[in-house]
């Protein structure tokens, strides 16, 4: 998706091509010189739809981690742990299975320093059909004073957390307001 910016700076800069052009001149050279300066905002500005700039090579642009490069995470299994404490505020904007791995997206407030998240799990299973169990996503402490909206992609292999009696298990996470179907 291009940034809102540039459309503001093009839509400007049609605006001031036109206050200049509709004042100079005889209408007929105006107008043409008008068109012809109108064609080529249209073409910058599909340039820049197609992600190429006014020189007509790609650009490139700020792109979310393919999942290929994102480290695999294993989820911790602490019997201990009642989820009192999930660190710093963040979101978890989506949350879904791929195989046996638990893939998260969430969005914090940062920018300056690495943020790190661990998926804990207390093996309280619940006895539904299918059972049920909550997960919980603890952001790590950190001293990051920028305030960029971040988004991250999390994957987490989630094998260990297999219920031996079923083979599917519903997962809930933190405040998230839908059980996430596990099958194995």
């Amino acid at each position: 998706m291009v940034p809102f910016n540039k459309y503001v700076v093009l839509g400007a800069s049609l605006l001031i091509i036109f206050g200049l052009t509709c004042c100079k001149g005889s209408r007929k050279s105006s107008r043409a010189k008008l068109e012809s300066q109108i064609a080529t905002q249209k073409t910058t500005i599909e340039a820049i739809r197609e992600n190429k700039g006014i020189s007509g090579e790609a650009q490139s642009q700020p792109q979310d981690v393919p999942e290929s490069n994102i480290e695999i995470q294993q989820v911790v299994i602490d019997n201990t742990y009642k989820g009192e404490d999930t660190g710093p505020v963040f979101n978890i904007d989506n949350i879904r299975v791929n195989g046996d791995q638990l893939n998260i997206t969430v969005n914090y407030s940062g920018g300056c320093e690495t943020h790190h998240f661990q998926l804990i799990s207390n093996r309280g299973y619940m006895k539904t059909h299918p059972p049920k169990l909550r997960l919980y996503l603890k952001h790590g402490p950190h001293t990051d004073s920028c305030r960029e909206l971040v988004k991250k992609d999390l994957v987490y292999d989630i094998k260990a957390i297999q219920y031996p009696a079923s083979s599917e298990l519903m997962l809930s996470v933190n405040d998230y307001p839908d059980l996430i179907s596990y099958t194995y």
